[in-house]
């Protein structure tokens, strides 16, 4: 902001905190700076001469209320706090959930994106699945973000981590197989997005490389809800070939 309105880094400063103190005509070449430059102030910053803090966002790519309903999330979250504060840094938590009936990110507003933008927050990390919306936004944020997920292309512009979720599937049939079951259901998800996919695949293939039974309609697509779980799980039991194990997309299921 110094730079962009030919001032002084103290001139900056008492224009935001001490606007009184400086003529008209430089406030308003810092403000019209400011405003370009889409600076926010670091109000944490006033009173922490010497010292250093470092936040980092975690961005939960759904409702808080889905931290007590299904136990991954809320395995996840703390595992992501207990690792950052091991090294002294600060989480800040914020829900950006997907909005399935418009393909947006209800955090897709003022608020959620300046917290995309704040100074006050050295770098993000996310847990979930996004669109492509959303990870836009993220690369606009111009932030070190780790995605907790499937990457996005392009790769190379944020990194990610994220669980073998095909061989984890293929784990889990065998698994079954090796309990004496030979009739493997699988209540699937939203096979648009990876995870699901995933582990539909990988289901598949190992179903085939054991040479198991199989019917189409043990396959039952699901959205990774307790309630879809509970109305598919029936839905199975009715049929007239009944499957004699069930692997389930997630824990909630």
């Amino acid at each position: 902001v110094a730079r962009a309105s030919g001032v002084s880094k103290a001139t900056v400063s008492r224009v935001i905190n001490r606007p009184n103190l400086v003529a008209v005509s430089t406030r308003r070449k810092v403000d019209r700076a400011i405003r370009q430059l889409g600076f926010t102030p670091n109000h944490y910053a006033r009173g922490l001469s010497g010292m250093t803090q470092t936040t980092v966002g975690v961005l939960f790519l759904e409702d808080f209320s889905e931290l007590a309903h299904n136990p991954f999330w809320g395995l996840a979250t703390n595992a992501v706090h207990a690792a950052l504060s091991s090294q002294g840094i600060n989480s800040q938590i914020y829900s950006f959930r997907p909005n399935n009936s418009q393909d947006t990110v209800r955090g897709d507003t003022p608020s959620g994106l300046g917290f995309l933008q704040s100074r006050e927050v050295g770098g993000f990390i996310t847990i979930g699945s996004m669109t492509d919306d959303f990870y836009s936004h993220l690369v606009n944020a111009q932030r070190p973000v780790m995605i907790w997920g499937p990457p996005r292309p392009p790769a190379a512009m944020i990194s990610a981590v994220d669980s073998n979720n095909s061989g984890g599937a293929a784990l889990a049939v065998s698994h079954l197989f090796s309990r004496g079951y030979r009739k493997i259901a699988h209540i699937s998800g939203p096979t648009e997005l990876k995870p699901g996919a995933d582990r539909l695949e990988g289901y598949r293939r190992q179903s085939d490389s054991l040479k198991l039974e199989f019917e189409p309609q043990w396959v039952q697509r699901g959205d990774g809800t307790f309630e879809s779980g509970y109305e598919l799980t029936k839905r199975l039991l009715s049929l007239r070939n009944v499957p004699d194990a069930i692997f389930c997309l997630n824990d909630e299921v």
